[in-house]
């Protein structure tokens, strides 16, 4: 009750606070930055190693998993994941969001050069930095009874 009779007693006061406080965040609404699609850049960065005509146990067993080892120790790491496939293997690293790329990639080739007993068939780990390869939304596959593939690229 005494915040009330304050304000009521002291009107123009309050009046000016409230127009202070309204026009400011006017203000700070008009100053934020808007985008109509903002990019918003994962901190990834992942290595891709090959090693042709192996199955995909053969090369969770002598690669993947001696690189998960030695990456699990990166700082800032908040997420690990892995696939393997016929002939190739890949780790993909998620980071913390503000994580300095450069300074996590410096740390991950440093781990990546302890990983030992490769196999000398596979090809040294690279490196990639964000989405190792572009995740379509959907295919859509068109057919024809006696079309040809460029009349259909022509008609899609």
């Amino acid at each position: 009750m005494k915040l009330i009779e304050l304000c009521v007693q002291h009107a123009v006061p309050v009046l000016v606070a409230v127009l202070l406080a309204m026009l400011f965040g006017v203000i700070a609404i008009l100053g934020i930055p808007r985008e109509l699609t903002p990019t918003v850049d994962v901190p990834v960065i992942g290595a891709s190693v090959r090693y042709l005509g192996a199955a995909p146990q053969e090369i969770e067993s002598e690669i993947v998993d001696r690189i998960e080892e030695q990456l699990n120790a990166v700082d800032g790491l908040r997420e690990m994941t892995s696939e393997s496939r016929d002939s190739s293997a890949s780790v993909r690293l998620e980071f913390d969001w503000g994580t300095d790329l450069d300074i996590a990639s410096i740390d991950v080739i440093n781990k990546l050069n302890l990983v030992s007993d490769l196999p000398d068939e596979a090809d040294d780990p690279v490196l990639f930095f964000g989405e190792e390869r572009g995740h379509p939304i959907c295919f859509i596959t068109l057919t024809g009874a006696g079309k040809k593939s460029d009349d259909l690229r022509e008609f899609a």
